[in-house]
């Protein structure tokens, strides 16, 4: 598809006018009725490049927690973008680009919400790590076995009024293991086993009991 030759506003703004051929900007120019030939005749209108390049960038944004606002931002502006330059716009190539800037900026504000989405269940997963249910753990035997190894065993009980699962952090001769318990039921009680090998003293200890690991990922 190619548009009607004739002179149309300069999209480059340095002069008035810039004939079109009908496929492409020439270099044929006027400004307050002179003609003149300017040598850097513009490929297309500005912002029309960034509008695609923006809406790209949200689509790559929009599914990730947090940096689904990116998304929201380069969305919108591309959006913007694409709506202003394209009333100037007389070359087919650059009606085609923004249109899709214009489509992907849309399919960003979309696809923000999956990202929306995450960032609440990412939220309240680190939430659920950060403030367990009620439990008591603690070692029940640290022991040296042959060679350097220690051998901590001990035990994690559920507390609470509803099922839960917990993640134990273990410290044996001065190194921290990390158990993730299964979903314990209410009252329920889970043992564990840790070895590590120890040149100095032996001892065992329970530090710490965090919910479950926020979608299986250790923050810590």
């Amino acid at each position: 598809m190619s548009s009607s030759p004739g002179w149309y506003p300069d999209p480059s703004g340095r002069f008035e006018f810039r004939y079109h051929n009908g496929e492409r900007w020439t270099s044929d120019v006027s400004a307050d009725g002179v003609r003149y030939v300017d040598r850097n005749p513009p490929d297309r209108p500005k912002g029309t490049t960034a509008s695609l390049v923006l809406g790209i960038v949200g689509i790559a944004t929009a599914w990730m927690p947090v940096f689904f606002v990116i998304a929201v931002v380069c969305g919108t502006l591309a959006i913007v973008l694409a709506t202003r330059v394209r009333g100037g716009v007389v070359d087919e190539a650059s009606r085609r680009i923004l249109r899709a800037g214009l489509w992907c900026g849309i399919a960003a504000l979309a696809l923000s919400v999956v990202g929306l989405w995450f960032s609440i269940v990412l939220q309240r997963a680190v939430e659920r790590y950060r403030n367990p249910e009620p439990n008591t753990a603690d070692i029940t035997s640290c022991v040296a076995e042959s060679g350097d190894v220690v051998r901590a065993s001990g035990f994690l009980t559920n507390d609470s009024p509803s099922a839960a699962s917990f993640t134990v952090r273990v410290e044996v001769a001065g190194t921290t293991s990390t158990i993730q318990t299964g979903r314990l039921e209410p009252g329920a009680t889970e043992e564990f086993t840790v070895r590590r090998d120890a040149s100095g003293s032996v001892d065992c200890r329970v530090v710490r009991v965090d919910g479950p690991l926020p979608l299986g990922v250790d923050v810590d």
